[in-house]
């Protein structure tokens, strides 16, 4: 067993974190070029401060876990399940794709208490609250069409409107239920 002594090591301009260090970091699923990436800046910081001893690769393994902590957490990469917030509101990306699959904000903004309301009874967590309010308002809106749909021939409107009306309404909840985006 070493102790802290023997695990003291000088900085200087060359330094490189050990082998030791690096595998703890990938273990960890830190990307092998962020941690490239930041070396020559946490050598320069030390440096600059004027300590020339330390127990660098314990520095540099802390330094690296805050950073990509925060980096994770800023693009949105942060996938740790959580429960859902009593104010939880959908993003602005949410919404540009409910815009895109032609599905009416008013109407998914009006589903998002009953949303949060059912997952908050239910206590589970979830990585991605976006994600499952997109498949919850996607299928709640083809439910939707499909019954409005199916009013229209139980009324017996004019075959051709409502054959026209019917092809538009499948042609509608083909685009929402298409998942080839995906892939």
């Amino acid at each position: 067993r070493k102790g802290a002594r023997e695990l003291v090591s000088t900085m200087s301009p060359q330094w490189l974190p050990s082998a030791d260090a690096l595998e703890i970091l990938g273990s960890v699923g830190i990307s092998h070029s962020f941690i490239e990436d930041a070396i020559p800046e946490f050598v320069l910081y030390w440096r600059e401060r004027g300590v020339v001893h330390g127990a660098w690769n314990t520095k540099f393994i802390e330094h690296i876990r805050r950073q990509w902590a925060k980096y994770t957490v800023s693009f949105g990469l942060d996938d740790t399940p959580r429960p859902i917030a009593d104010g939880w509101q959908p993003s602005a990306d949410c919404f540009e794709i409910l815009q895109l699959a032609e599905i009416d904000e008013d109407y998914a903004r009006s589903k998002v208490p009953e949303f949060v309301l059912y997952w908050k009874d239910s206590e589970q967590v979830k990585a991605s609250w976006n994600t499952v309010f997109l498949q919850f308002i996607k299928q709640d809106w083809a439910r939707r069409l499909k019954q409005g749909g199916h009013e229209e021939k139980l009324y017996g409107e004019d075959q051709t409107i409502a054959g026209t009306q019917q092809q538009k309404i499948r042609e509608k909840f083909e685009r929402i239920a298409d998942r080839s985006w995906a892939d």
